[in-house]
C-alpha cells in the first residue's frame, strides 16, 4: 500500500511512495509502472516534481526539503544528491526553488541562491552562490521563504505584476524601504498560526507571493496594495512608497483578501454561508450603502465619510470604518479585519456595529482555518472576545 501519492497536473501520472528506499511512477491511464527509483537514502520520504522532467526527494516539513536528492523522472537516475553537499551540513535549511535554483539558509542568517547543478559536494562552496541584491534585505526575504514558503520579489528580481495586475507600476528601488517592508511581512507572517499559510492556499495552489513595488496607480490614483490569484499562485502587491504604519495596515488588508478565498470556496462547496453570513450584520438600507458599481464621476462617493468611523459618526450611526469601505463587502471586510490587526484597532472597534463585524470575522476564520480552530488569541483578536456561538443562527441556520 503506498505511504503517499503524487498526481501531477496533467493527471495522467502519479507518483508512489513505497517505503523508504523506494518509489515509482505510475501510469493512471494504463495502470502500469513507467519509472521506477532506488532511493539512495534512508528516510521517511517526500516528493514532489520539479518542473516537468525530475523530482526532488527528500525529508520535508511544511514543503520545506531537507537533505534532498534530485531525479530524473524518465529514467529514475540520479541527477544530484544534495543530503552530502555543504548545502545540508548542520543548520542549514535548504529546498529548490520553482525557477530551479537551490536556497540555502543557515541558523546564522545567511542566505544564498545556488545553481543546482553547480559541483557543491568538493572545494569551496561559497564560489558557486550568488547572494541575493541587497544582503540584509536579502537574508530577510531567504529566511522568510525557507520558513514560511512565501516568496517576496522586489527590483530586478522578476518583478512583475502585470500578468495578474492591470494597474501600472515601478518595481521598488529603495534599499531601506524595500527592507523595513520586507521585515514588516516577516513579522506578520511569523504571527500567523502554523499551518495557516498552506491552508490559505487552495488546491490548486502551490505558493503565497508578495511584490513588492514604489508605485502602483491607475488613472492617477495611487493605491496602497492589490490582490490576485493568477495560477497556482496568490499574489500579494505591496506599495511600498507610503510610510511605515500605512504599510503594516497594507500587509493585513491585503492578506485578508488572501485569506477570504478559503471561506468563499467552503460556502461554494458545503453551502455554509460563512461569507455571504455577513449581508445579516446589517440592516437592508445599510447593505444598499455599498457601491456596486462606479463611474468615474462616481469615484467622489469613496470620500463620503457618512456611516463611517472615519466620520467621527455617534455610535448607531456608524457601519463602516471608513469611507472605502462602503466600495464592496470585501474591502469591508478587509478594512474592518486591517483595524482588527492594529494595536490601535480598538478605537475603531468600539462602534457597536464594527465590533458585531470584527467577532464575525474572527469566527469564521477559527471555522474556515483548522491552524485556528483551537488557538490561542490570534493576532487580529487582542481587541475583541470571540464567542464561537455567537452567529450560529447565521453560519448554521
Amino acid at each position: 500500500v503506498p505511504m503517499e501519492s503524487v498526481v501531477p497536473n496533467d493527471g495522467k501520472e502519479a507518483i508512489l511512495v513505497l517505503g523508504k528506499h523506494r518509489l515509482c511512477i505510475a501510469d493512471l491511464e494504463t495502470g502500469k509502472i513507467k519509472t521506477r527509483f532506488t532511493l539512495r537514502n534512508a528516510f521517511d520520504v517526500s516528493v514532489e516534481y520539479l518542473g516537468k522532467h525530475d523530482l526532488k526527494v527528500g525529508r520535508a516539513q511544511d514543503y520545506i526539503y531537507e537533505n534532498f536528492c534530485v531525479y530524473s523522472a524518465a529514467t529514475g537516475s540520479l541527477i544530484r544528491d544534495y543530503s552530502q553537499s555543504l548545502l545540508a551540513g548542520e543548520g542549514v535549511y535548504s529546498c529548490i526553488t520553482d525557477s530551479g535554483k537551490v536556497a540555502a539558509y543557515t541558523r546564522d542568517g545567511t542566505f544564498f541562491l545556488a545553481d543546482p547543478f553547480a559541483d557543491v559536494l568538493e572545494g569551496e562552496a561559497a564560489e558557486y552562490y550568488t547572494s541575493l541584491p541587497d544582503s540584509e534585505t536579502g537574508t530577510a526575504a531567504g529566511r522568510l521563504f525557507l520558513e514560511s514558503g512565501v516568496e517576496v520579489f522586489w527590483g530586478g528580481m522578476n518583478c512583475d505584476i502585470s500578468p495578474f495586475c492591470g494597474y501600472d507600476f515601478s518595481p521598488a528601488s529603495d534599499g531601506t524601504k524595500t527592507f523595513d517592508t520586507v521585515c514588516a511581512l516577516e513579522s506578520f507572517v511569523n504571527s500567523l498560526p502554523s499551518g495557516m499559510i498552506r491552508e490559505l492556499l487552495l488546491t490548486d495552489m502551490t505558493r503565497l507571493r508578495f511584490y513588492l513595488c514604489s508605485d502602483i496607480s491607475s488613472g492617477g490614483v495611487r493605491y496602497s496594495g492589490y490582490t490576485a490569484r493568477d495560477g497556482s499562485f496568490m499574489n500579494i502587491v505591496i506599495n511600498t512608497f507610503w510610510e511605515e504604519g500605512v504599510i503594516s495596515d497594507t500587509i493585513a488588508h491585503e492578506f485578508f483578501h488572501a485569506l477570504r478565498y478559503r471561506p468563499a470556496e467552503i460556502e461554494l462547496l458545503y453551502g455554509t454561508p460563512v461569507v455571504s453570513g455577513w449581508f445579516e450584520l446589517m440592516p437592508e438600507w445599510v447593505r444598499n450603502l455599498y457601491y456596486t458599481e462606479l463611474s468615474a464621476e462616481q469615484w467622489y462617493s469613496l470620500y463620503d465619510k457618512s456611516y463611517t468611523a472615519e466620520g467621527n459618526g455617534s455610535d448607531d450611526t456608524v457601519w463602516f470604518s471608513r469611507a472605502y469601505s462602503r466600495l464592496d463587502p470585501s474591502e469591508d471586510m478587509a478594512t474592518v479585519f486591517e483595524e482588527m490587526c492594529d494595536d490601535s484597532g480598538g478605537d475603531i472597534l468600539k462602534y457597536s456595529h464594527l465590533g458585531v463585524k470584527a467577532r464575525y470575522l474572527a469566527v469564521i476564520i477559527r471555522l474556515c482555518y483548522p491552524s485556528c480552530t483551537d488557538a490561542a488569541p490570534l493576532p487580529w483578536e487582542k481587541n475583541i472576545s470571540v464567542d464561537m456561538h455567537e452567529f450560529d443562527s447565521i453560519v448554521f441556520p
